[in-house]
């Protein structure tokens, strides 16, 4: 076997230097996609947190608003029947925040399948490096006989 072709390459490296050149770019590629990950995964975290804090509000706001219903309810009938229409109100807002939390559940099942599938794609690039890495291996075991 003529081994001028490998030897002869433009960039004047050696097979292994410009192998471990691919390994050295696959593995910035794979940690800036961690980097971004991260960065991404920190942006959602902020947004829930950010969320569950306006859902808190909303249930403390809830419950004082429930507490006052009950001690108007105990002065006279004609202040239950405003505080029912509120209630209904209440309702339509309800109804409203239910279709958002609806939107970000979907949201979420969507993140939860890119996660998925990035997870994937990283098994298969670490699948394809040590495929490389025990081509190489092979290679070089060859080369010392």
């Amino acid at each position: 076997m003529n081994e001028e072709t490998t030897q002869n390459m433009p960039d004047g490296r050696s097979f292994e230097e410009r192998v471990m050149a691919r390994f050295d770019a696959l593995d910035a590629g794979v940690r800036d996609m961690n980097t971004r990950l991260t960065a991404f995964e920190e942006r959602v975290n902020a947004r829930l947190d950010r969320m569950e804090g306006r859902l808190n509000e909303m249930d403390a706001r809830l419950t004082a608003l429930e507490e006052r219903v009950d001690q108007r309810l105990k002065e006279t009938r004609p202040i239950w029947e405003q505080v029912l229409v509120r209630l209904d109100g209440m309702d339509a807002r309800f109804d409203k925040f239910d279709a958002r939390l609806a939107r970000v559940e979907k949201n979420l099942d969507y993140l939860n399948r890119k996660f998925r599938i990035f997870n994937e794609d990283i098994l298969t690039w670490q699948n394809q490096q040590e495929d490389l890495e025990e081509r190489v291996s092979n290679l070089e075991s060859e080369q010392a006989k």
